[in-house]
This record gives C-alpha cells, structure tokens and sequence, in this order.
C-alpha cells in the first residue's frame, strides 16, 4: 500500500485557510476554503491552468461518500500588470 500511495498523482498543492482576505472572502459555515498556488508563481506543484483552459477536479466518485464536497467553487482574484 504504502508503494501506491506514493506513486499516485496528489495533484496542486494546496494549503486549508481559513479566510481570503486580499478578497474579501470570509467563508459561510460549512465551507472549507483551500489555497491553490500556480506553477507561473513559482510553486513547482502549483496549478498549471490557463484562461480558457478546461480545469479537471478529481475525487471521490461515491455519490454516496459523506466527505464528496456538494459543490466546488473556484474563486480568483483579478491580477494586475504588476502582479505578472
């Protein structure tokens, strides 16, 4: 197990916060916000995505599995020529 566990893809790295200030975003109860870095940062396990590109999330597939989230939202800040 612990051979699989290694060799699979864990996707972008991501960090659990508790608010997204810069934002304005403070999350309702219930909801659980995730910091998703890009690789174009400079995180090499960050989120290769570019606009008009489709983006995969993949999970639990269990309709059933009390941990599969209801819905996924994907929130991201307007970036300025300065923060290119």
């Amino acid at each position: 197990m612990k051979a699989i566990r290694e060799a699979r893809y864990t996707g972008a790295s991501r960090m659990r916060i508790d608010a997204a200030r810069e934002i304005d975003l403070i999350p309702p109860r219930n909801v659980v916000l995730y910091a998703v870095p890009l690789a174009s940062d400079g995180d090499q396990r960050g989120l290769e995505a570019a606009a008009g590109e489709v983006l995969e999330i993949q999970g639990a597939t269990d309709k059933e599995d009390p941990n599969r989230p209801l819905e996924i939202l994907l929130y991201v800040p307007n970036r300025t020529a300065d923060d290119r």
